[in-house]
């Protein structure tokens, strides 16, 4: 009997090892299967998230033409088929901006910033798993895209000397601001040749003739048209003996304008807004006319007749003929007129009022508020705007608060030869004493030389890289325009500079971050200014402030000399060079 029981129970156990080994067969099989399956899970994920990144990429860059969402969408569809992604293999592609979602929490932010959204959901064909009745698995993907806003404050020159290629009226020898600015208020300009460039031939709406600032507010304006006012904004400041943003000051109220943009409705407005306001900046004409002329400021007097008499006269010389010099100190610089042969006045030059009476010890006169180039005070007033920080790197007495996007990128502008001669700290004037007697005036006549605050001989370009280098420690992107007729000037007297110099100031790897070793100066101080507010300064707040990543923030310094064909040119690719960003 037990025999037959063992016997039993042994046919049993064999018949239960089969089973088992069956059993594990197909869990191991089930096993490799679903790791299959969810590999082809996992790498369909992974190509759809590319296609939906580059398609949400590709539908940010067309904020650039104030877009349309049907563009948009269509942008974003195109890179979706370059990967594969289509209606026959896609159950639902979603590509919305608030305008086409209003209300949507996600997009529709304040204030508002430009994202796209693109949601795409595939079903995922399973092959091992469809054994057990699962054919297929759900994924979706969502890509949140972000062209950058941008706040950009235009900074333009507008001292004279943007009138150097204005046209020259009846008897004059030079440029007169005060006329080529009441030029051509509704058309061409009558004067022959006619100073119209080619793309603005033809009543071109713009007030005034003074070239080359006229091809600077027609480029600005190029500008400004390609930016999209529902969210970007842009201010202007103009800069000539002191900054201005479109305050006023008693009666008088100064071109440019604060950044305006970012409207929701109606963006048009405010993109016409900043247009009218650069199409009717003028070149700086001081005070207006002075009241005296050119001859007034050698005349002298005749003790017993009162009578003027000038240079030639037979007693000219005679020391009881005392001199005359006409003086207002309270005056702006204004434009002084000489007398011509034919007895007409013409335009001589700028003329300083508070320089006019000598000191009787004949030592140099304070030059400091004649000055009219003040890049410092510039930077400072369009860094304040941008960051709502209005009086701590310039006075600027503007009746307004800045409202501050820090998420916005933010940008300055430069156009300007660079070769300052003004600025005015929280001390006063940057205008060194040992300077007021010679040219140049308030700067040392070394590019490379850079003196620290404090130091006596701390001029007016010592101000602008001390500005240049506040405006790189708040991530500012800075792009300068080297532009004008005196840009190669050199101080030093050897001739112009080459305009395919590479200014030192721009590679800043030198061990003293105040010197720039150069035995003999190559680029002129304009060159060397400019390079450094779009490059060097980044790069030297980096290195000795402790800031890492300001290089990031580096510009691009442009040297077009006196082409002002070129501008345009130039503010196209700076354009495109302010590039989306991918946020989630």
């Amino acid at each position: 009997m037990n025999r037959y029981l063992n016997a039993l129970f042994s046919k049993r156990e064999n018949g239960q090892i089969l089973v088992i080994m069956g059993l594990i067969f197909i869990g191991l099989i089930a096993v490799i299967g679903l790791a299959i399956d969810l590999g082809l899970v996992f790498v369909a994920y992974s190509r759809l998230n590319r296609a939906v990144d580059a398609a949400a990429l590709a539908a940010t860059g067309e904020f650039k033409r104030n877009y349309q969402i049907n563009e948009m969408r269509a942008a974003a569809r195109q890179l979706l088929n370059l990967n594969g992604v289509n209606n026959t293999n896609t159950t639902l592609i979603q590509i919305d901006t608030c305008k086409s979602l209003p209300g949507d929490p996600e997009l529709c932010t304040t204030p508002r910033r430009k994202l796209v959204r693109v949601i795409v959901r595939q079903n995922v064909p399973l092959y091992f798993m469809s054994v057990v009745g699962i054919k297929s698995v759900p994924i979706e993907v969502r890509a949140l895209s972000e062209a950058a806003s941008l706040d950009v404050m235009l900074v333009l020159d507008n001292s004279p000397t943007m009138a150097y290629d204005a046209p020259i009226g009846e008897g004059l020898n030079v440029a007169d601001p005060m006329i080529c600015n009441a030029m051509d208020p509704f058309g061409t300009s009558p004067a022959t040749p006619p100073y119209d460039r080619p793309y603005t031939a033809g009543p071109d709406g713009l007030p005034g003739e003074c070239h080359p600032f006229e091809s600077v507010k027609w480029a600005s304006i190029r500008f400004v048209q390609r930016m999209n006012f529902e969210f970007d904004r842009v201010g202007v400041v103009v800069f000539n003996k002191l900054p201005h943003i479109g305050e006023t000051e008693g009666s008088i109220t100064h071109s440019g304008i604060p950044l305006y943009g970012n409207v929701t409705s109606n963006p048009e407005i405010a993109q016409a807004t900043v247009i009218d306001a650069i199409k009717n900046m003028k070149v700086y004409e001081g005070s207006g006319r002075c009241p005296w002329t050119l001859a007034d400021k050698s005349a002298k007097i005749d003790p017993y007749t009162g009578e003027e008499i000038f240079p030639g006269h037979p007693s000219y010389w005679d020391p009881v003929f005392a001199p005359k010099h006409p003086n207002d100190p309270s005056r702006d610089p204004c434009s002084v007129y000489a007398i011509g042969e034919n007895g007409a006045p013409y335009y001589y030059d700028v003329d300083c009022p508070n320089t006019n009476i000598p000191n009787q010890d004949g030592s140099p006169l304070d030059i400091s508020r004649c000055t009219l180039t003040n890049l410092g005070g510039a930077l400072g007033l369009a860094l304040g705007s941008l960051q709502g920080n209005m009086g701590s790197y310039y006075n600027a007495r503007v009746p307004f608060v800045p409202q501050i996007r820090k998420e916005s990128v933010w940008v300055i502008i430069v156009v300007s030869d660079g070769r300052i001669n003004a600025g005015y700290d929280q001390d006063g004037p940057t205008c060194p004493p040992y300077t007021w007697g010679r040219f140049p005036a308030c700067r040392d006549r070394n590019p490379y030389l850079r003196n620290p605050k404090g130091d006596p001989k701390y001029d007016a370009e010592d101000f602008a890289r001390d500005v240049a280098d506040i405006v790189a420690e708040n991530s500012v992107f800075t792009f300068t325009i080297g532009f004008g007729d005196d840009l190669y000037t050199r101080d030093n007297g050897t001739g112009p500079a080459s305009p395919n110099c590479v200014p030192a100031s721009t590679t800043y790897n030198m061990a003293n971050p105040f010197v720039i070793p150069a035995p003999s100066p190559a680029c002129s101080t304009g060159q060397e200014l400019l390079g450094y507010l779009a490059v060097g300064a980044p790069k030297k707040v980096e290195r000795y402030n402790g800031k890492p990543g300001a290089s990031n923030f580096a510009g691009t310094f442009y040297d077009i000399g006196n082409d002002p064909d070129q501008l345009e040119r130039v503010f196209l690719d700076i354009y495109n060079k302010l590039t989306t960003k991918l946020t989630k």
